[in-house]
């Protein structure tokens, strides 16, 4: 129903919402593979982090309030990479600059990592400071354009390596 009615207010046929983005850009089957790998990584990540939160809840000095929170990060970059939030929705209709969308989602990174310092020292803190050291990585690359207009292959590299190492 929400598809019907937004497809009515945008003048746009239900078919644009339904269908998959290769069919609707005409694109092969393999355009954007790494992202779309990445976005299964987010999700195998987010969905590890939630079943065992759920499976740990009830043992005394469990993670599960650590992994749960790792969950719901997790999540937000998943939604954040799948729809380029950070590019499209928060600067158009929101009014929020990408700089001020990295920064919000650093001071949250942030929050998480002195809320659970003590637990995350008690897993592969190395992968985890290693995913965020990537994710560092791509940022600053995408920022400072290293390569010219339309070439991300370097930032999406370092952003691949930084999902698979926070899957990991």
């Amino acid at each position: 129903l929400f598809i019907g009615w937004f497809a009515l207010k945008t003048g746009m046929r239900v078919w644009f919402f339904t269908n998959d983005p290769f069919v609707i850009g005409n694109l092969p089957f393999y355009a954007g593979i790494l992202s779309n790998i990445g976005i299964l990584m987010w999700c195998a990540a987010a969905t590890i982090c939630f079943l065992t939160a759920h499976l740990t809840r009830k043992q005394p000095d469990s993670l599960s309030a650590f992994l749960f929170s790792s969950g719901i990060i997790t999540s937000l970059l998943l939604c954040d990479d799948l729809f380029q939030m950070h590019r499209m929705f928060y600067p158009m209709l929101m009014d929020m600059s990408i700089m001020a969308v990295y920064l919000a989602y650093g001071i949250i990174v942030l929050w998480y990592a002195v809320r659970f310092f003590r637990s995350i020292l008690k897993t592969e803190y190395l992968l985890f400071g290693l995913s965020l050291l990537l994710f560092v990585t791509a940022v600053v690359a995408d920022i400072l354009s290293l390569l010219p207009r339309g070439n991300t292959a370097f930032s999406d590299g370092f952003k691949l390596a930084g999902i698979a190492t926070w899957f990991a």
